[in-house]
């Protein structure tokens, strides 16, 4: 079943301690509900919902939000049940003194985050300081057997 289409998503009260990553397929979300769960973290797809204007995650165990939450342009300033909602989350990054200043603010400081990802060089898991022989073949036969299992879904 495809819920591309999807709009509104109300996740709340569900105990749930992640979100899948395939969240971010769901491109024409406008308001996603996800109160009251025990969500740790978020997964950076979420960044991919840039129809978002209502973000709720009152109530649950976050203390980073991803830096892909800068993307969501369209969050608005919290009211009663519409914006980005962060209250009860023992939040560390963005700091409080930034939370505390609305959501124009909290986004951002998320874009200058993503802003320093993205400035630095990809290793792609590897180190680049110095690899060795052994290192290297071990990462390729990583790969290999990840895109093996991908296609095994697909015959």
């Amino acid at each position: 079943m495809q819920l591309t289409q999807l709009t509104e998503l109300g996740l709340g009260y569900n105990q749930l301690e992640e979100l899948p990553p395939e969240i971010g397929q769901l491109i024409q979300l406008t308001e996603l509900y996800l109160y009251e769960n025990k969500l740790a973290e978020l997964p950076p797809q979420i960044g991919q919902l840039i129809q978002l204007s209502s973000l709720d995650l009152t109530n649950n165990q976050l203390t980073v939000l991803p830096p892909e939450i800068g993307k969501l342009v369209n969050l608005e300033e919290p009211s009663d049940d519409a914006g980005l909602q962060l209250e009860n989350n023992p939040l560390e990054s963005p700091p409080p003194e930034i939370v505390n200043q609305g959501t124009k603010a909290i986004l951002a400081y998320l874009q200058a985050q993503l802003h320093e990802m993205e400035k630095k060089p990809t290793t792609h898991g590897f180190e680049t300081k110095r690899l060795s022989r052994f290192e290297i073949i071990v990462g390729i036969a990583t790969i290999i057997a990840a895109i093996a299992a991908v296609l095994t879904l697909f015959i």
